[in-house]
């Protein structure tokens, strides 16, 4: 039976800690790097942005130390949207074999820009997989 471990802090940080090639599986909802703000409100005030959402410079060095920490034949499950979705493509296409995406259709609407685009009611998953042979 495996072992499971759950870790909290700064992934970059605590990624340090784990051992080459002893993850089956990453799933990971990152921040999407399009500086969000919903417009929808709380009585009169706007929800507040989400914190560190606009910079992906974190995005190679979690690649990198997905790739080390993974197992062979292993999976990568990563959520995105459509901003900054060739970004992501290709950071993962670096060190994974790119195998599908997969469109997650919600059944209602998330908290889109009220006053201009569509609400969206999917989400993007990349799946990725680390292949013996890319390693």
């Amino acid at each position: 039976m495996s072992k499971i471990t759950l870790m909290q802090g700064d992934c970059l940080e605590r990624m340090k800690e784990i051992p080459d090639g002893s993850v089956d599986m990453v799933l990971t909802d990152p921040p999407y790097g399009m500086d969000f703000q919903s417009n929808r409100r709380v009585v009169k005030d706007k929800f507040a942005k989400i914190a560190n959402d606009k910079n992906l410079d974190w995005v190679d060095c979690f690649i990198d130390e997905c790739h080390r920490v993974m197992t062979d034949n292993s999976a990568l499950y990563f959520f995105c949207s459509w901003h900054n979705i060739d970004y992501f493509k290709k950071a993962i296409e670096r060190k994974f074999k790119l195998k599908n995406m997969i469109v997650w259709v919600k059944n209602n609407h998330g908290s889109g820009d009220l006053k201009g685009g569509y609400a969206p009611r999917h989400e993007i998953i990349f799946y990725a997989a680390q292949l013996a042979s890319l390693v």
